[in-house]
């Protein structure tokens, strides 16, 4: 995080970024707790909204797992459980897509999956090949790759800087 913190400060902050709070502060309800876990976020979402680079940013944040919350809907089980495509589909998990070009009120129906922010960056980025080309495990090379949640002909929406919670 501090990494992260000094490379918005300074202007150096890399085309592609992870951020992962691995300490108390993560979302998970019986560790850090969910409201700490937010206003860590928050804060990081913050400085990225009120610094030169939000102009061109879409932010992917997700979860690790599903939280332990309830899911209302059986895990599809589309592929999976072989050496060359080990992963099948589990609950589903929690995706805001944040960005001055992401498409207000927008309930992203399609089905997507981790390797989706992978195929994402690959697309941005222009790449030829797909890490599943490389490793038949690897699921990017079928996954969505996002970009029906962003509309990049609309005006820039601009930053929604949000206040922290009292825990």
């Amino acid at each position: 995080t501090s990494e992260f913190d000094a490379d918005v400060a300074n202007h150096t902050l890399p085309a592609v970024s992870w951020l992962v709070n691995q300490d108390l502060n993560d979302e998970h309800p019986n560790i850090g707790g969910v409201c700490a876990g937010e206003n860590w976020t928050v804060g990081e979402i913050n400085k990225i909204m009120q610094s030169e680079y939000w102009k061109d940013t879409v932010i992917l944040f997700t979860m690790d797992d599903f939280g332990g919350w309830y899911d209302h809907v059986a895990p599809p089980r589309q592929y999976g459980g072989d050496a060359s495509h080990p992963y099948g589909l589990g609950f589903r998990l929690p995706l805001l897509v944040i960005s001055p070009y992401a498409k207000p009120g927008f309930i992203f129906q399609e089905q997507s999956e981790q390797a989706s922010i992978p195929a994402f960056i690959e697309r941005v980025f222009g790449a030829t090949q797909h890490l599943s080309d490389l490793d038949p495990a690897a699921q990017d090379g079928q996954a969505n790759d996002l970009f029906n949640a962003l509309d990049f002909n609309q005006a820039p929406l601009p930053p929604l800087i949000l206040n922290e919670r009292d825990c």
